[in-house]
C-alpha cells in the first residue's frame, strides 16, 4: 500500500496485514508491516500492533507495538523490541528510536556493539559512536549470563575506541572481586 493512497484516507484508517511506505528526511524510505496498522493523516502518525517490522535502509526494528511519527521520524516501540543495524543490535523491553540519526533510549536493554555487550536499566544510544548505559554492566563475553563483567551506575561507551566508567565493580560470575 503506497503512502499516497493511504494518505487519501481519513484519520484512523485501519488495514490488516498491509505494508505502509513512508519517505523520511534522511533515510531513503521506511517500510512498516504489522498485523494491524492505523494511520492518522491529521498528525502524520501510524500505530501498528502485532508482529511489527520496520525496515529503514539497513536497519530493521521488530516489536509487539509501535507508534511511528512521520514528521519527527521517531518510533516508540513496546514489547520485545529488537533493532538490527550494521553498527549494533539492541534487545529491549521498550524504547524510542530515531530512524534518521540511529539514536534512541531503551529500557531494560542489552546492546551488542562489537566488541562489547552492554546491559542496563536504561541505555541511551546517543549515536552509533556513543552509547551511555545507566545501572548495568559492560563485558566482552557473548554469553547471556557473562562470566565476567564491569558494573557501574554509568558507563560511556565509544565502540571501537574505549569505554569510560567510574566507581566500578568487577564481577567474576556473581561474585564481586574488585
Amino acid at each position: 500500500l503506497a503512502a499516497n493512497s493511504f494518505a487519501a484516507g481519513t484519520s484512523g484508517d485501519t488495514k490488516s496485514g498491509d505494508m505502509l511506505n513512508f519517505k523520511l528526511n534522511k533515510v531513503k524510505s521506511v517500510e512498516l508491516q504489522a498485523d494491524q496498522v492505523q494511520y492518522s493523516v491529521v498528525d502524520s502518525k501510524a500505530q501498528a500492533r502485532g508482529n511489527v517490522v520496520v525496515t529503514a535502509d539497513q536497519t530493521i526494528l521488530t516489536c509487539d507495538q509501535l507508534e511511528l511519527d512521520r514528521i519527527l521520524n521517531v518510533g516508540v516501540a513496546e514489547g520485545h523490541v529488537y533493532i538490527d543495524s550494521p553498527q549494533s543490535q539492541v534487545d529491549a523491553d521498550e524504547g524510542t528510536f530515531n530512524f534518521n540519526n540511529q539514536s534512541g533510549t531503551f529500557k531494560n536493554a542489552r546492546i551488542y556493539q562489537f566488541p562489547y555487550q552492554i546491559k542496563g536499566k536504561v541505555v541511551d544510544r546517543m549515536s552509533p559512536e556513543h552509547v551511555v548505559m545507566s545501572n548495568g554492566y559492560i563485558t566482552t563475553s557473548d554469553h547471556d549470563d557473562p562470566f565476567f563483567r564491569i558494573a557501574s551506575r554509568k558507563i560511556d561507551v565509544y565502540p571501537g575506541d574505549k569505554a569510560v566508567a567510574r566507581h566500578v565493580r568487577v564481577y567474576l560470575g556473581k561474585v564481586p572481586v574488585m
